[in-house]
């Protein structure tokens, strides 16, 4: 459901309209809609402070984005704490790069091994402790120019 159909929502129920007459208008499916309307209900006070439910476009744009950023696939960590402290102590305490580190988890049949990228994916991300202090990947390259002859 687009932004645009939520403002059209939000203005259909202000002036009664029925999720049924709004699904047909937006041709959504009832339930849909349904949802929706639960989805953005929020509490106002009216001028004689009673409490008034009302359908709010911009708060279920925001619960749709927040429920949009849990997708994705399971960390391959998870709950192995101790892999992860196993990572960050030969990174920090041995002084060894994540190109050396996997390699070792296999070595030692860890139940979280994970390839050398995912492994400085986690340490962007923060989940190795004491990550941010790593080695970093590869060489890093020097600027050359050309020299030109005139």
């Amino acid at each position: 459901m687009t932004q645009k159909e939520r403002i059209m929502i939000e203005t259909m129920l202000k002036n009664p309209g029925r999720p049924l007459e709004i699904a047909s208008y937006l041709r959504r499916h009832r339930r849909t809609i349904e949802r929706e309307i639960k989805r953005g209900e929020v509490e106002h006070f009216d001028t004689e402070l009673r409490k008034k439910k009302a359908y709010s476009s911009d708060r279920a744009q925001e619960l749709h984005d927040l429920n949009a950023t849990a997708k994705g696939p399971e960390l391959k960590l998870g709950k192995h704490h101790e892999t992860a402290v196993f990572i960050s102590e030969h990174i920090l305490v041995h002084k060894r790069s994540p190109d050396m580190v996997t390699p070792l988890l296999k070595q030692e049949q860890r139940p979280a091994a994970v390839s050398t990228k995912t492994l400085y994916t986690y340490i962007d991300q923060g989940l190795i402790p004491g990550g941010e202090q790593r080695v970093p990947m590869g060489k890093t390259k020097t600027d050359k120019t050309k020299k030109t002859c005139y």
